[in-house]
């Protein structure tokens, strides 16, 4: 199993590089719509992508459909998993925080609020707005593995998740609305200062895809190709909100198809497969030390995207290779 899906490992790395680029908006202040709309597009792949190798390599390992009780036991030490690197990466990136409520004039307790509130709620402080990844994870998995207890199948969660998908979709329309009534501002106003934009759904949505990917039959590659090509040209031309986050859902879905479907043989997927995990949570580090000694104020561009991708996937592979000639530095295996 672990090479017929080398092809997912190497992809995570892409994929990551990915959200360095969301982050760092290498074209930031082109005026060019093509480019943008492109750009914005292939960025959208990324974290998907990892919802839905969560969800297809959980599978792979606890067994179809995941709803016996060592499956559900292994889903939930998965989810405990995550819980502790949701905690070890929270406090790595805390003095982030803590800068931010020290520049921003917070109280002590204003801070402890707000910093709590986006722990359960939001999944993200200042610059460290990746982690919302992790609590996504937690959330579903943990609700998940409720369900699977209860004899649900990953058929069963797609519905789910679908559903939530679309409760996203309203959250996320509504709160970038503008000339709302008065109550309708005061409603806005509330979700975004407790859920955002809702974008925690995602996991609830795209982990059982992967899921139930683990049953699918290979498709022709040439096919999959194709469709991806097709759906990825309508989400950049499609205008309609709802419609071109729906045909943005299944484009994702199907380049996992295509990318699963791949058989590279490559002898160094691992090595991707670590890189990307370090590269992911890395970056943003990398990207405040950037801007912070080059310009001494928050700053996008292709040149703090190039130093941070650069920076950033040395020191991960560095970093890797350290834990791998200190395998029993608890510090280390910690991350």
């Amino acid at each position: 199993m672990s090479n017929k899906y080398d092809s997912i490992d190497i992809c995570k790395f892409f994929m990551a590089v990915c959200v360095i680029a969301a982050h760092t908006l290498p074209f930031y202040g082109r005026s060019n719509p093509i480019v943008n709309e492109l750009f914005e597009n292939v960025i959208k792949c990324a974290v998907p992508f990892f919802f839905m190798a969560t969800g297809f390599f959980l599978t792979l390992k606890s067994g179809w459909p995941c709803n016996s009780e060592v499956a559900v036991l292994n889903i939930r030490k998965y989810c405990k998993k995550v819980i502790k690197l949701y905690i070890i990466w929270s406090i790595i990136y805390l003095p982030l925080a803590i800068f931010l409520y020290v520049s921003e004039d917070y109280t002590l307790l204003k801070s402890v609020v707000v910093y709590f509130k986006n722990l359960v709620l939001l999944g993200e402080h200042y610059n460290s707005y990746m982690l919302w990844y992790l609590l996504s994870t937690i959330y579903a998995i943990g609700f998940y593995a409720i369900l699977l207890k209860k004899n649900f199948t990953p058929y069963h969660l797609v519905i789910i998740g679908s559903f939530l998908f679309c409760v996203l979709l309203i959250i996320d329309n509504f709160v970038t609305k503008s000339n709302l009534s008065p109550l309708g501002e005061k409603i806005q106003f509330v979700i975004i200062k407790t859920i955002g934009t809702g974008r925690l759904l995602y996991g609830f949505f795209y982990i059982p895809i992967g899921m139930i990917l683990t049953k699918l039959i290979n498709v022709k590659i040439s096919h999959s190709l194709t469709l991806f090509i097709l759906l990825f040209v309508l989400s950049c031309i499609i205008g309609d909100y709802y419609l071109k986050n729906i045909v943005i859902a299944v484009r994702n879905v199907v380049l996992f198809i295509v990318v699963k479907d791949l058989c590279l043989n490559a002898t160094s997927h691992t090595m991707f497969r670590k890189m990307s995990t370090y590269v992911y949570f890395f970056h943003m580090y990398i990207w405040t030390f950037c801007y912070g000694l080059l310009y001494q104020q928050k700053t996008y561009g292709m040149r703090c995207f190039v130093i941070t991708l650069v920076v950033t996937t040395i020191l991960s592979y560095l970093y890797i290779k350290l834990k791998d000639k200190y395998k029993d530095n608890k510090l280390l295996r910690l991350v």
